[in-house]
């Protein structure tokens, strides 16, 4: 008769907090930092992306957060174009070289999008970004420091669960589905830029989207591919990308998806996948540390490959085109296009204080509060924002806390000095003991 051995039962567990996943086995613990775990966990589960549409570069995901990445090959794009918000507009024909949208998801829902040009086709982290010439588009700098290229767009609170219908938003929406307004970033937009950098130069189609239609007509788009008409990004940096910088540095598409840079106004939210991906600091060795604290068997962690990470140097430019040097230090005066700024260089249609949430006018200073710098009415502060239980501050209702972001990464930190101090304390203690206890003997 043979005798079988019942196994002992092992428990299991897992705790999960914000900076580092615990898995407890019997009585042994290992640990792993969040975003490395749940990029390990996601790549050994299934996964379905649907139909997605052509041009789609890339696809970031972690937590509530989807990034994604569209490239549009040149072509003649129907546009509707707008001279007021929430005025009338007309239908367009327009050729446009090659389009690059980076947009950002956040519970499905968009939280905001970027546009880009480029006289040749981006197939690198590396390759370099252009200013579009269209409006409602931040060139020079905008509210509450929003990005570089960030486009103004209606938040309409619309769920879209899917990839494909998540590109699909961004290519119609982005490439002028949604009414340009003519008259709303003036100061800041694509149109005034070229307008303000070729209007000695005779170049009316780089502005006018009457001419811009005439020459589209004309000459189909072949004329887009040439580079000297497009004005490439130049920012402070990786992570300071607020706005166009004469002495700054070319703005690549890694950089507009791996650095640092506001989708909204209040767009202050810590991305999941920015965490992993920016860990340069971390070694092949470190990362199949990591993949063994998973709890993977020696062999499975030889085989696996590290965790994708970024050195900033595989961001940057690299070489400079020649076409792209010429514009290092050159400056221009923002002016605007007659006929539709007054001659004071306001805007005809304002009237009071602006509203960015609900894209509103007419405010006065007690309609409403400051929230980040930007002006915020009193309906959309009650609709949007919860005041901070600690600072008193505004911040984002939907994050469901009661202390703003600021302040509970500060109360963490505390917390962690506080168990560093018991523990430090404790082992003094153990060692003063031992220490004791060796004396006696």
């Amino acid at each position: 008769m043979t005798t079988v051995a019942t196994p002992a039962k092992v428990e299991v567990s897992f705790t999960v907090t914000e900076e580092k996943v615990i898995q407890a086995i019997g009585g042994e613990k290992r640990e792993a930092p969040t975003d490395r775990f749940l990029n390990s966990l996601a790549k050994r589960g299934n996964s379905d992306s649907g139909i997605l549409p052509p041009g789609l570069l890339s696809i970031r995901t972690g937590g509530d957060f989807t990034q994604l990445a569209v490239q549009i090959p040149p072509d003649i794009h129907t546009v509707c174009w707008g001279d007021s918000e929430g005025g009338g507009h007309k239908i367009y024909q327009l050729a446009m070289p090659w389009c690059v949208i980076v947009g950002v998801f956040r519970q499905d829902q968009i939280l905001g999008a970027r546009i880009f040009y480029s006289p040749r086709q981006v197939t690198h982290l590396r390759d370099p970004l252009y200013h579009a010439n269209v409006p409602n588009l931040n060139c020079m700098g905008y509210n509450n420091n929003v990005a570089v290229g960030w486009l103004c767009l209606y938040l309409n609170g619309n769920n879209f669960s899917t990839l494909s219908d998540k590109a699909r938003l961004l290519v119609d929406r982005a490439m002028g589905g949604e009414p340009f307004n003519n008259g709303n970033m003036y100061h800041t937009d694509g149109t005034r830029v070229y307008y303000s950098v070729f209007k000695d130069k005779k170049k009316t189609f780089l502005w006018d989207p009457e001419k811009w239609q005439e020459k589209s007509d004309d000459q189909g788009v072949e004329w887009t591919l040439d580079p000297d008409l497009w004005i490439p990004v130049l920012v402070k940096g990786l992570d300071d990308q607020t706005k166009h910088d004469p002495k700054g540095i070319p703005l690549t598409l890694g950089m507009a998806l791996y650095g640092k840079g506001k989708f909204y106004y209040r767009d202050d939210y810590p991305k999941p996948y920015d965490g992993a991906a920016r860990d340069r600091d971390a070694t092949p060795e470190e990362n199949k540390a990591q993949w063994e604290s998973l709890g993977l068997s020696l062999v499975e962690a030889a085989a696996a490959k590290p965790l994708p990470v970024l050195p900033d140097e595989q961001l940057l430019i690299g070489t400079e085109p020649e076409h792209i040097t010429k514009w290092r230090g050159v400056t221009w005066n923002m002016t605007w296009e007659p006929g539709t700024i007054n001659e004071d260089g306001d805007d005809e249609d304002y009237d009071g204080l602006w509203c960015e949430w609900c894209e509103s006018d007419g405010f006065d200073d007690g309609d409403g509060k400051d929230v980040g710098g930007t002006f915020c009415c009193n309906s959309c502060v009650e609709k949007y924002f919860t005041s901070c239980a600690e600072c008193k501050e505004l911040f984002d209702k939907s994050d469901n806390e009661q202390r703003c972001y600021g302040c509970r990464i500060k109360q963490k930190a505390v917390k962690k000095a506080v168990a560093k101090k018991k523990t430090t304390t404790k082992s003094a203690m153990v060692e003063k003991s031992a220490s004791k206890a060796g004396s006696t003997k």
